[in-house]
């Protein structure tokens, strides 16, 4: 029990970033879902809302086109878990955002440096969980 306490506390020191880059195969998608799995865990997410946000991720990279031979991912973390994945082509559309919105309530489809990233935002409460 101490370690988990300790965990979340860490969880919610000053910002954190995680930052990681594979290559757009999608053999290497896996990585990302499991650096997903982990960042979500020591934030003290449920298994469902890990679950989510690996799926809204893989659902990002498997219907938008991706305008670099590499996958970024940039997760901070402070009162909430922020996730940015891409790059993408285009800027994105709103049906996307949409289908994504049913995994992660509050998803941002943001244009950075001339390419398209998806941003998701999950809230955290005092103990690690989404609100």
């Amino acid at each position: 029990m101490a370690t988990r306490r300790a965990l979340r506390e860490y969880a919610h020191a000053p910002m954190e970033h995680v930052t990681l880059s594979v290559p757009a195969a999608s053999g290497f998608r896996g990585v990302v879902s499991l650096v997903i799995g982990g960042i979500g865990s020591r934030c003290g997410l449920s298994f469902e809302q890990v679950d989510d946000l690996q799926i809204a991720v893989e659902a990002a990279l498997n219907s938008h086109p991706m305008t670099a031979e590499e996958v970024e991912l940039d997760a901070s973390i402070d009162d909430h878990l922020r996730i940015r994945v891409g790059p993408f082509e285009g800027s994105g559309s709103s049906s996307s955002e949409r289908m994504l919105r049913v995994l992660v309530p509050d998803v941002r489809i943001v244009a950075l440096g001339g390419r398209t990233w998806i941003e998701l935002d999950v809230p955290l409460t005092g103990n690690g969980e989404r609100t």
